[in-house]
């Protein structure tokens, strides 16, 4: 089950603004780039993975 990726954003938001801040900081590069939102979703729950430790 993947997870709802902006839901889990906005939930960093207020838990943690560095977090967060460096999560946007990678959708806009993302974006600039025009990658798919599947691809950019991907990227995120990896680096979400990582900074939760799992």
């Amino acid at each position: 089950m993947k997870i709802p990726i902006y839901a889990e954003i906005d939930r960093l938001r207020t838990e943690n603004k560095e977090l967060k801040d460096a999560i946007q900081d990678l959708i806009n590069t993302w974006h600039g780039r025009l990658l798919h939102d599947d691809v950019m979703e991907t990227h995120i729950e990896t680096a979400l993975k990582i900074v939760n430790g799992g």
